[in-house]
């Protein structure tokens, strides 16, 4: 194999693929990266079997071949090497790259055979859909957040893909918080298909889009297991969650006795204060709402035990009863940070009594809700 490239294209590779590597594995395939050259390109590949990245670069060809490489350590290289002009050369039968740049800096990085490394699904039979790539970011980072962080229930680790026809929803859950975004995609599909796609995957897939109307492809394969995304010059297969994902349209609930409207940012800055009192001791944040006459109200109430009490008031719009609810503070500022959005974004809570979830939307959009479970506490003392 011989290929020339420049250092920068091939430090955004190693970047972009190293979300993929496998840093603590026993084997040692797993933290390589597998450079591959042929008559299509030059291409770095990275896998530690849930998710892999495979990233294209602008290079010259001269002989195809492939090996793979310890990432790391041929990361740290590229990185300190000056910009310049790389050439890697790997003898045939040899697990030898030769890495030399016009600076003057000569390498050779000892590797394995390309045939050890794992196996990267392709491309058969199954379902595209294309998506843009602003919608699909937006989408992202309204549910992601949500999806459980424990195994406890594998199938609460992804985030919940629906089509149906030209719609799509995403859903993620963790047992205590629900987030459902519906958007459209440009693909019609004829019938309904459902996956479950880790969130860790997610994220990665987050971190690759950019905040424009380029296209996104999608790839299903057509027996379930895999998903691959196409994002310019990567592409990101995952394996999929097996398992029924909960039925969680019936777990938001369709009336409430209470309803505040107020600006994102103004609840922020309320639950931010009750914040300091609530996380130095049990998490949690009381909301009162007050609809009396003139005087509309949320009040918001923390105590950090043996530091102090906390208490403060926002103006709200009130429609309904007076209730009170009270949430982990930590999973009240997740939805507030993402619902909010733009400050000048109001938000509509709404509630049917503490022990009752509670209800999150933005107003003027109803493509995304946020169920939120309370926390059960004495109110007597509130």
């Amino acid at each position: 194999m011989r290929i020339q490239t420049s250092q920068a294209a091939l430090q955004h590779g190693l970047s972009v693929v190293s979300r993929a590597v496998a840093a603590r594995h026993s084997l040692d395939q797993l933290r390589h990266v597998h450079l591959e050259a042929d008559d299509d390109g030059v291409r770095l590949t990275a896998t530690d079997t849930e998710i892999a990245m495979i990233c294209s670069i602008d290079a010259v060809v001269s002989e195809p071949g492939a090996i793979t490489v310890p990432h790391r350590f041929i990361n740290d290289l590229v990185t300190a090497l000056a910009s310049a002009e790389i050439t890697i050369d790997v003898a045939e039968n040899s697990l030898v790259a030769q890495i030399r740049a016009t600076d003057a800096n000569e390498s050779s990085i000892h590797g394995m055979a390309s045939t050890t490394y794992p196996n990267i699904p392709g491309i058969g039979e199954g379902d595209w859909i294309k998506i843009v790539a602003r919608d699909l970011r937006e989408a992202l980072r309204h549910v992601v957040f949500a999806a459980a962080t424990d195994d406890g229930r594998p199938v609460l680790t992804g985030v919940h893909f629906r089509f149906e026809g030209d719609k799509m929803t995403l859903a993620a859950a963790d047992g205590f918080r629900l987030a459902v975004y519906d958007m459209n995609v440009a693909s019609e599909l004829a019938e309904r298909l459902e996956i479950t796609v880790p969130a860790r995957a997610l994220t990665e897939l987050e971190r690759l889009l950019t905040d424009d109307d380029s296209a996104v492809e999608m790839y299903i394969h057509a027996d379930r297991t895999y998903v691959r995304f196409h994002v310019r010059s990567v592409q990101m297969t995952a394996q999929l969650i097996q398992g029924n994902y909960p039925s969680y349209d019936q777990l938001i609930p369709s009336e409430y006795q209470t309803r505040a409207i107020l600006p994102g940012s103004v609840l922020q800055g309320g639950v931010r204060s009750a914040a300091v009192f609530a996380r130095e001791s049990s998490g949690i944040i009381r909301l009162i709402f007050s609809g009396e006459g003139s005087d509309q109200s949320i009040t918001l109430t923390a105590r950090a035990e043996e530091l102090g009490n906390h208490r403060g008031r926002v103006d709200a719009v009130i429609e309904g009863d007076n209730s009170r609810i009270a949430y982990n503070v930590r999973y009240l500022q997740d939805v507030l940070q993402i619902a909010s959005g733009a400050s000048s974004a109001e938000i509509a809570m709404e509630t049917s009594g503490p022990s009752n979830p509670g209800v999150f939307r933005v107003v003027g959009r109803d493509n995304y809700v946020h169920v939120l479970m309370p926390m059960f506490v004495q109110w007597e003392d509130a």
